[in-house]
């Protein structure tokens, strides 16, 4: 064994020493599975996983074998793990493999007898509160913040200067899906948001497509009030205000129309949203038309 080694595993035995000795210990699921822990006299009494349905089901069992009880924290209704094409392969390729039923957490919640709804939040103010239950949780999700905030939920539609995404890179073997009128327009919004009374308000400009993000970066201006990202990387997080960006004027909906997705893409507003996308493309969507008809529509210039 090389010094290296030695001194990473040595390194490992102390971490581990470190975490047996205290009360609470905070680690990501798979620093969980690092440490060789040996009985049961090493088991924590609880594991307490947050975001729990975003994670692999080998990454919920890696705290759950060192651990005599456990809670899971998580929203069955938000995105799930990510699968990348290379790992997709591999779990089709192994025979008699049942990772496949076990995607997604979606049956622990749905079997679970003891299972307890946060019915409540405090995050979003009413108009969007109000949506988001009507959309997604059946109207079961209270608003906790009780508060209402003017013109909250606005629908920009434009006329598209071409067809989105563009034909070359529709035919592409990747396609790069982007749209140059509404990073125009998310950057103007941007501007004049940023310029408002209040400096400490914060944009959060999401889209479903990672080429969209990359233009939308490069568009609008660099400001520590601004965050732009894909929906996946807003998962968890909030803002002031969310402009998301519709991205597509002809072709799949399957991104756009994910109930997961829109969730967690709108639910990340605590006042104002603001979705930018061409009405005509939309509203041919059932559940982008529903969101559309919730919204002040507003025709960019």
């Amino acid at each position: 064994m090389s010094s290296a080694e030695t001194k990473a595993t040595y390194e490992n035995k102390i971490e581990k020493a470190l975490a047996l000795s205290a009360n609470i210990v905070g680690m990501t699921c798979n620093r969980a599975a690092a440490y060789d822990f040996k009985d049961r006299t090493e088991m924590f009494d609880v594991a307490i996983i947050d975001e729990v349905c975003k994670a692999t089901l080998p990454e919920i069992l890696s705290p759950l074998v060192i651990s005599r009880k456990a809670v899971l924290l998580g929203d069955p209704k938000q995105l799930p793990p990510v699968f990348c094409s290379e790992e997709q392969e591999i779990i089709r390729s192994i025979q008699n493999c049942n990772l496949n039923r076990f995607m997604y957490i979606d049956t622990l919640f749905n079997e679970c007898k003891k299972v307890s709804v946060l019915d409540t939040q405090y995050r979003m103010s009413n108009q969007i509160g109000c949506m988001i239950s009507d959309l997604f949780y059946n109207g079961s999700l209270k608003n906790g913040w009780n508060e209402d905030v003017e013109d909250g939920l606005t629908w920009i539609t434009y006329e598209p200067s071409n067809d989105w995404p563009i034909p070359t890179e529709e035919l592409s073997d990747r396609p790069k899906i982007y749209n140059e009128d509404e990073c125009k327009i998310v950057a103007d919004l941007v501007k004049q948001i940023i310029s408002e009374g209040n400096p400490n308000t914060t944009v959060a400009v999401i889209a479903p497509y990672r080429a969209q993000i990359s233009s939308l970066r490069k568009a609008c201006i660099n400001s520590d009030r601004v965050k732009i990202d894909t929906v996946d990387g807003f998962q968890g997080k909030e803002s002031d205000v969310v402009i998301f960006s519709v991205t597509r004027t002809k072709g799949s909906y399957r991104f756009l129309a994910d109930d997961r997705r829109i969730n967690v893409a709108l639910s990340r507003a605590r006042d104002r949203i603001f979705i930018v996308g061409n009405q005509e493309y939309s509203e041919r969507d059932p559940l982008l038309k529903t969101i559309m008809g919730k919204c002040k529509i507003i025709e960019w210039q």
